[in-house]
């Protein structure tokens, strides 16, 4: 077999494979220079994401960097995906006041959470500043379908999370990016605005109160 894809089929086989979480940052380092198609790169990727859920908190932000070293050549916006909706799922389950979940007898506590998602975002801010096109992709991933309706409101607006704002505002403190993230916040609050109006005079109409 040719060298290449003799490569190639190891890394797709051990991808297939369970890989230990105090290891994981440290194979996603071994395989970063590592020359692979698109395609397997891309399942890299995802492995890598897919192990967040089964990692220590302060062995995140490591294996974070790693991720977006990873995804240079790859969908960009699907690594951010993949990290936006880790974090949204991590608040929604230890952060949110409904989440059933304690954090003081199941879970990080707050300031743990808290502490983690910053250092994450300082190795993004990190990124962005090596790689501009990470900044605007970040943007693009925001602004995705700002002009279509989910349930009467604007998706983008909706899905406008406490991870991904602070990602924004991040993203904001890069000088050629400042003008272009409050042009993006200030239409995000317009729409809210509008989706709110919008709401209420649907309420107003029906006779609800």
């Amino acid at each position: 077999m040719d060298p290449l894809m003799t490569k190639l089929h190891f890394i797709e086989s051990f991808c297939e494979f369970e890989w230990s979480a105090t290891t994981v940052t440290r194979i996603a380092a071994m395989y970063v220079e590592v020359s692979m198609p698109k395609q397997l790169r891309t399942l890299v990727v995802d492995k890598l994401i897919s192990h967040m859920s089964k990692m220590q908190l302060n062995e995140l932000p490591p294996l974070v960097y790693q991720i977006f070293l990873h995804s240079k050549q790859i969908e960009r916006k699907h690594t951010i995906s993949g990290i936006v909706d880790f974090f949204n799922s991590l608040e929604d389950t230890y952060l949110n006041k409904n989440s059933k979940v304690s954090t003081t007898q199941n879970g990080p506590d707050v300031k743990s959470i808290l502490q983690v998602e910053g250092t994450v975002l300082l190795h993004i801010h990190f990124c962005v500043q090596q790689d501009h096109e990470w900044g605007t992709e970040i943007l693009k991933y925001v602004k995705q379908g700002k002009n279509k309706r989910v349930v009467s409101k604007s998706s983008s607006a909706q899905n406008l999370s406490t991870f991904l704002l602070a990602m924004i505002l991040n993203v904001g403190s890069i000088s050629l990016f400042k003008e272009n993230v409050f042009e993006c916040l200030k239409s995000l609050l317009m729409l809210s605005t509008r989706d709110h109006v919008y709401n209420m005079s649907a309420i107003w109409g029906s006779g609800k109160s």
